[in-house]
């Protein structure tokens, strides 16, 4: 629901969702600080070394781990095709579809509401029926529908038809966080969570740069070809070599798992 609430806010003022983006942030460190202490036991807690504490020594420490590092590639590239929605899809379906911002409001709160659906509940039915590798390839193979649909919509409704898509591509990110999990020991969890989260925001800085350009270059209708669509379409391109490189770093033994995983 927060991609609404954010262009509701937006009306206030183009500087209003930072503001509010801001102090749910600081709220959102204050919980974890009071709420949510280190559970690892100290015993299985590794000595503190600097070279490890950053994300980008995490992945190098991680990548001696087999099939950690490609799984990382993999959550890269899926995170790069999600900047699509930050960045150009209040511009795509404005330019291409002539909306507006209660338009893309509502449509967005139609999406979280098909988000927490599944994520709030089908998700747990999905992952012990199919396991992570299959959950893996369902979000997967969704996402590149929903971009797709969204980056070649002619009508509104092709939009709305996308969510249930965009929403079952959720199953992805807990399948590959939970196979990169069961891969490493405990006292290596947090490092692998900041190698995630290098790769998460390596993603939101090239990402954002990479889908305006895109957008600028395809929705000037004096300059042929015209789609405002493009940065959906390239999403979907590399959702599609995500899930092409999953196959590449997971083998068998992950995918006969997966059929017999009941967690």
């Amino acid at each position: 629901m927060l991609p609404y609430i954010g262009e509701t806010v937006r009306e206030l003022g183009p500087r209003a969702p930072f503001i509010a983006a801001g102090i749910l942030s600081l709220v959102n460190v204050i919980y974890g600080f009071i709420f949510l202490p280190e559970t690892l036991p100290a015993e299985k807690r590794r000595k503190f070394e600097w070279k490890r504490s950053n994300p980008f020594g995490a992945i190098k420490s991680l990548s001696k781990i087999a099939g950690v590092k490609g799984l990382i590639f993999v959550l890269f590239l899926l995170g790069l095709a999600h900047t699509v929605y930050p960045s150009t899809y209040a511009f795509s379906t404005i330019e291409g579809l002539g909306w507006d911002a209660g338009d893309v409001g509502l449509s967005l709160g139609a999406f979280g509401l098909a988000s927490i659906i599944v994520q709030g509940g089908l998700i747990r039915i999905i992952i012990p029926k199919t396991g992570l590798f299959w959950a893996g390839i369902i979000g997967m193979i969704a996402a590149a529908i929903a971009y797709m649909m969204m980056g070649t919509a002619q009508t509104g409704w092709v939009i709305y038809a996308a969510g249930p898509f965009a929403a079952f591509a959720g199953l992805y990110n807990p399948a590959l966080t939970n196979m990169m999990s069961s891969r490493i020991s405990d006292s290596e969890q947090g490092e692998l969570q900041g190698a995630i989260g290098a790769a998460q925001g390596l993603a939101l800085m090239i990402g954002p740069l990479v889908m305006t350009r895109t957008f600028q270059k395809f929705a000037d209708a004096a300059t042929p070809p015209y789609i405002p669509g493009a940065p959906f379409i390239l999403a979907s391109t590399l959702a599609i070599l995500a899930m092409l490189t999953f196959t590449l770093v997971t083998n068998k033994k992950d995918r006969a798992k997966a059929l017999t995983s009941e967690g």
